[in-house]
């Protein structure tokens, strides 16, 4: 009988005894053989899943896979950028090519590190089901051993456990294998990265100690034979490198560029949604409100390539695969898309007058980044960087020939700040060619691109400060700010103080790049952390520069903060609590003093005096107070008393002196009064308090307006004062209780004398001239009127 025929009979044999029910003396052992069938089976399944997994962790592996392919491009990326000290003592490469060799090197250590990122997490894996699978090993031998003695139940098992102990020992020399070729992997990657660090320390050693690198010439003169023996930089800085670059780039990471196509698909979609929402809403769509926003979104090309670039750079890259770094092309890939979506900005959004002179440097800009990039600091390179220096020579001349030529660019205010900027480019300019002619192409790359960058970020800082009061007054014209009495209020009043904030950040951002631009950032930081670590000893009290800073930072903090707790204290909170005029003001008024207080404390403690300490400035500030402050002090009481005693509140209607208005603010050192000429005085608290001040609104806001009328004697008494009377009651804004009182005074000097008393609530200008307006056309209807009219405007009884 052959095996495969003892095996099926046995299988066949032992279910049916169990399910025709014979008892036979070896039911019990039946049982138990039915149990272990069963444990192996389970077994089986589960070294099966595990075959299976590390099966689908083959198919998926990257690593592997990444180092196969691009490892001998990166070496190829990596070795040229390798040398040892005697070739860089030896070198005559300038300043600039060291800079761009340093960076040349610290994309190649990302791309290392991207690889062995990978390797150590594939590693680890494998490490895991080595483990695993080594196990599932030694619990078949185990099993094999236990069951020795039931060789005929063994027998039923024994091809398929063969089967899987055999692919388990396979898989497990297979990871094991991997193992070993990745940590080799790992180990050669690590002795690149030892070297390209070696050859790094020494470009630093040698860029650092050049102290006169910036004057200094690198270059033969151009006119001389060895300027045409100087060749191209090959090691970076040429299109053939950066190819390379995305090569290797894209064959581990695999998905720049449809990360590119997604980002532009979703910048599209934010863009249509923005301008079927401009559409619909015309505050949006206004351009005295937001001019700079809609003007981007009518460019749907640059805005797209915008918001490509800060999806791309700042989502996906930094986001979505944490283990990939890119290398220098692709910023540089994105760098000039940015550029290229400001000139298209920049043509849609200037006039054609000025758009020569913010484009032709940017373009010219753009011109010479190719350059170099193609021909490094070869002649021919030279030649070409020199071509294109005199043509932005020639161009910028014309410009500014146009400009002069043009009355009505004259009459700007930027005429002149932008003349200025233009003969500085050009003189920019000027040194940019002698140097290159004579050799110092460190120093006239610094020129160019300082030009460009004065230029570049100038046009970028003019748009963001013509795009901060738009975006806010947008924001405060938009549905959401009509909604939000409180965000309306508190930008009204902190509008131009945060406008000079990001305007003041804007500046110092343009003056560090500017700086760094010259090379001469690192040297204004190291004076910067001198300045900011130095500090001032008065006895036990040790303040520092940065302390004072933080100081100053935390006030400004505190001083937002308080003008938006008024807001909210005296419209959202008081407002609601009490109905009392005025009452809200002061509440919100006294928030904000508070408020300061505490956050003065705050920043006294940030600034590190003690508390304890800060009692004996307060006393000297007393002193100082008592004699020199005494107005100021004064004022401020003052304020806090009108506050609390309220003889006067916002929207009261006062006379101080021959001055009469309406109060527009309580401050914390005078109360600001609109007059009804349309001017804002400031009068001193103090004044307020000591002066005799007439409040016509103080109990109630009725109002009295006295007028008199000259009437020709012969006109029916009843009829005129019927005519003042019915006047009175059809002029909106005068009152009913009380109610208008007509009188007749008698005959003066050949004329009959009426007087009309109204009570009104608001607006007693145009009320006063209406009434007074329509009683004398009446009475000009019925003949009646005199030559001489006397009006007496009285105070109130």
């Amino acid at each position: 009988m052959s095996v495969k025929a003892l095996k099926f009979l046995l299988l066949f044999l032992l279910p049916s005894s169990v399910l025709f029910g014979q008892e036979t003396p070896d039911s019990l052992a039946t049982i138990k053989t039915d149990e272990v069938s069963l444990n192996i089976r389970e077994e089986l399944d589960e070294s099966q899943e595990s075959l299976i997994a590390i099966q689908e962790f083959w198919r998926t592996q990257k690593s592997a896979k990444a180092i196969r392919e691009g490892k001998e491009e990166v070496f190829q990326l990596a070795l040229p950028l390798v040398v040892d000290s005697a070739a860089i003592g030896d070198t005559t490469l300038s300043i600039w090519e060291l800079e761009r060799w340093m960076e040349s090197i610290n994309s190649v250590k990302q791309l290392i590190k991207s690889y062995t990122v990978l390797i150590d997490n594939d590693v680890d894996t494998l490490r895991f089901y080595h483990d695993k699978l080594k196990g599932e090993s030694e619990g078949w031998r185990l099993e094999e051993a236990a069951h020795s003695t039931d060789s005929a139940l063994y027998f039923v098992w024994e091809e398929q456990i063969s089967s899987i102990q055999a692919q388990l020992q396979k898989e497990t020399k297979r990871v094991l294998d991997s193992i070993n070729r990745l940590s080799e992997s790992e180990t050669e990657l690590y002795e690149l990265v030892q070297d390209l660090n070696e050859t790094d320390n020494l470009l630093k050693t040698i860029h650092e100690s050049d102290i006169y690198h910036v004057i200094r010439k690198d270059l033969p003169p151009l006119w001389s034979k060895e300027a045409r023996e100087v060749s191209k930089y090959q090691l970076v800085g040429n299109w053939g490198m950066w190819w390379k670059e995305i090569r290797v780039y894209s064959k581990f990471s695999g998905h720049y560029f449809i990360r590119i196509s997604l980002s532009i698909l979703i910048a599209t979609l934010i863009l249509i949604f923005l301008k079927r929402y401009g559409r619909r809403h015309r505050w949006l769509n206004s351009a005295q409100r937001f001019k700079v926003l809609m003007a981007w979104l009518y460019l749907p090309l640059a805005s797209a390539i915008l918001i490509t670039v800060f999806i791309n750079r700042y989502i996906f890259m930094d986001g979505l695969d944490e283990s990939v770094s890119k290398p220098g092309m692709l910023n540089k890939f994105e760098s000039m898309m940015g550029y290229t979506a400001m000139m298209l900005i920049v043509w849609r959004n200037v006039a054609s007058r000025l758009r020569g002179f913010l484009l032709f440097p940017l373009i010219f800009f753009v011109i010479d980044a190719f350059i170099i990039s193609l021909l490094g600091v070869s002649f021919e390179g030279r030649v070409a960087l020199l071509i294109e220096t005199a043509a932005v020579f020639i161009g910028i001349g014309f410009i500014i020939r146009k400009l002069r030529r043009t009355h009505a660019v004259r009459t700007r205010k930027w005429y002149g700040p932008v003349i200025f900027l233009l003969v500085a480019i050009m003189g920019f300019e000027v040194v940019a060619a002698i140097t290159i002619i004579s050799g110092n192409f460190s120093l006239s790359r610094i020129m160019t691109f300082g030009s460009f960058y004065v230029l570049g970020m100038g046009i970028i800082i003019y748009f963001i400060n013509l795009s901060i009061p738009r975006f806010f007054q947008a924001l405060v014209s938009s549905p959401f700010g009509k909604r939000t009495h409180i965000v309306r209020e508190f930008l009204g009043d902190n509008l131009r103080p945060i406008t000079l904030l990001v305007q003041y950040y804007l500046l110092i951002i343009w003056l560090i790049g500017l700086a760094n631009q010259l090379n001469f950032g690192q040297q204004i930081l190291e004076f910067l952390k001198v300045i900011w670590n130095y500090r001032f000893d008065t006895g036990d009290i040790s303040i520092s520069v940065s302390s004072i800073v933080e100081f100053l930072i935390v006030l400004g903090i505190v001083y937002f903060v308080a003008q938006f707790l008024q807001v909210i204290v005296r419209d959202e909170v008081a407002g609601r609590l009490t109905k009392k005029k005025g009452l809200p003001m002061a509440y919100g008024v006294i928030t904000k003093y508070v408020v300061f207080f505490v956050g003065f404390l705050a920043a006294a403690s940030v600034l590190g005096i003690p508390l304890d300490r800060l009692s004996f400035v307060l006393g000297a500030l007393g002193v100082g107070i008592g004699f020199g402050l005494q107005a100021v002090v004064g004022n401020f009481i003052a304020g806090i008393i009108i506050l609390f005693e309220r003889p006067m509140r916002v929207g009261d209607i006062i006379r101080i002196g021959t001055q009469e208005g309406e109060v527009k603010e309580i401050g914390a050192r005078a109360v600001r009064i609109r007059l009804w000429e349309g001017a804002e005085v400031l009068v001193p608290n103090y004044d307020i308090m000591t002066k005799n001040v007439t409040n016509w609104t103080l109990n109630d806001s009725f109002r009295r307006i006295e007028a008199f009328f000259p009437v020709h004697p012969e006109a029916p008494i009843e009829d005129v004062l019927d005519i003042m009377r019915t006047t009175a009651q059809e002029i909106e804004g005068v009152v009913t209780e009380p109610a208008p009182v007509v009188q007749f005074k008698g005959v003066e000097n050949s004329h009959a004398s009426y007087r009309c008393l109204l009570w009104i609530t608001e607006d007693i200008l145009r009320i006063d001239s209406e009434f007074r307006t329509k009683v004398y056309e009446k009475l000009e209807e019925k003949g009646w009127n005199m030559k001489e009219v006397r009006v007496v405007l009285r105070e109130k009884e």
